[in-house]
This record gives structure tokens, sequence and C-alpha cells, in this order.
């Protein structure tokens, strides 16, 4: 069985690793089908389009780990409002943003932030001076054109696939596993 394909980012971050078993015997069956789950787990993905002014940047999501948990356990589909901490959410969970072109998705290689804001070429928001002085959150904010319930639906999808991997994440996303 060949190891795990981790999806990697140009982020802030890397991917989160696989959790190691806890509870099986090294060498055991328990431990090999804990290792399989994990890979999958680490290499399963989704692809969200940002969509309104900006319909060929789509933003690649992984799953998070699962030290992040008790900081989004809070986020859950329809309680999610604009708040920092979806915004967050989005940013951790972010492998990579690629932009459709000529029938093809091409890998920025950038994460939700300032760097990517500038690839983008978008005007910079009033008071910032220069897109690597744009916070994650800020730039996550900016790609949904400041409107709250485009950013709200992009998050409930995310979370939603989160949760259950195999659901349809809603039209305009590409779910990949």
């Amino acid at each position: 069985m060949a190891g795990p394909v981790l999806v990697t980012t140009a982020g802030d971050k890397p991917p989160p690793e696989p959790e190691p078993a806890r509870d099986a015997p090294p060498g055991s069956l328990l431990a090999a089908l804990q290792a399989e789950a994990a890979a999958l787990k680490a290499d399963a993905h989704l692809d969200v389009p940002i969509g309104g002014k900006l319909p060929n940047v789509v933003v690649r999501y992984g799953y998070l780990a699962e030290s992040d948990m008790d900081r989004y356990g809070e986020l859950a589909p329809g309680r999610i409002g604009a708040t920092s901490l979806t915004k967050d959410m989005l940013v951790s969970a972010c492998r990579t943003v690629f932009y459709r072109h000529d029938g093809g998705m091409h890998d920025l290689e950038a994460g939700l932030n300032g760097r990517l804001w500038q690839m983008l070429g978008q005007p910079l928001p009033r008071g910032i001076e220069r897109a690597e002085d744009m916070s994650p959150i800020d730039v996550v904010f900016e790609l949904f054109d400041r409107n709250p319930m485009a950013l709200v639906t992009h998050a409930e999808r995310v979370i939603t696939w989160m949760q259950d991997p195999v659901s349809d994440p809603g039209e305009g996303s590409a779910a990949t596993t």
C-alpha cells in the first residue's frame, strides 16, 4: 500500500499531518486500517469557486486538524456568521488557490493572504498601502467583495463537506476525494 499523498500548500501553513493511531498495537490490522483512514483523510479536498467578481478563482480546502476543533467547534451549518472565526477557519483549511484559464486549473501556489491579493491584481482596500500588509482575514472578506452573505454561503459549503465528505456540498462546488 502506498503512503499518503498530501495536498501541498503554498499558504502560511502546511496541511495538517494525519492524526496518529492511538489505540492500536503496532503492526496490527487495526493499526493498518487506522493508517489507511488517516491517509485518505489527509488527501481529501474540496474545490470551491469564489464566484462573484472572481468566478475563475477556486479555493482548495482540506480537513482541519483535530487540534483545531476546539477553536472552530461552534461553527455549524445554519449557524454561521461572517465573523472573524469563520474567516479564520477558511484560512486554516485552505490548501492552495487555483485560477481557471483555457479549460484548466492552474495552481497559484498561494494561500488566502496578501500575496494572493497581489497576484489577482485587485485594488487595495482603503487604508492599505501594500497587498502584503493585508491580513488573511481581510483578504477573505475582500474576496467576497465584503458581502457577508456570499462569505457565509461559501463557508457553509466547506463546513458541510467537512462534516460529511460524501454529501453534495452544493451547486458551484466540486468535491474531490
